[in-house]
């Protein structure tokens, strides 16, 4: 398995943990580990469509062309710097993959507060969009990834 996807999978593991115990403290941590394992999700899609060779450029912030011996001119990522929400969902948008931006967004609003400030958002609402996650995280899996959410995600 690809580090990309095992990194999207414990991060979604924990944050299912973290919902699980029902406490409001973990609620928090829930929102944080759920967003980025649906990100690193949603990049594992973007890894797996780049060409080979290409140094994952799909997932980079930078790509430069270089020619090839032949003279055709292809493209390379470069550095370790990896797109963001934005960068991804235009991506997704151009490659025509789905995703439900509306509940991945109502989580990165609060994973936002949380991380930037603080969230005034009630417990309960915290665990409304922390929920939402999960029909994210099945149905991306399912359409996108191919696989079954079960197995994956243990």
């Amino acid at each position: 398995m690809d580090p990309l996807l095992q990194n999207a999978i414990t991060s979604i593991q924990m944050g299912v943990e973290d919902f699980q115990t029902g406490r409001d403290e973990r609620m928090l941590s829930a929102a944080r580990n759920l967003y980025s394992g649906i990100l690193l999700l949603f990049k594992e899609k973007l890894r797996e469509m780049s060409p080979p060779g290409s140094d994952e450029i799909l997932l980079r912030v930078r790509f430069e062309p270089t020619r090839a011996s032949d003279g055709s001119v292809t493209f390379q990522g470069v550095g370790k710097r990896t797109i963001d929400y934005d960068d991804i969902k235009n991506r997704f948008h151009q490659l025509g993959i789905n995703a439900d931006w509306d509940r991945v967004g109502q989580v990165k609003n609060i994973r936002d507060e949380l991380e930037h400030y603080y969230t005034n958002a009630h417990p309960k609402a915290v665990g409304a969009a922390i929920a939402g996650t999960f029909v994210v995280v099945r149905k991306f899996i399912l359409e996108e990834l191919d696989e079954d959410p079960q197995e994956l995600l243990g």
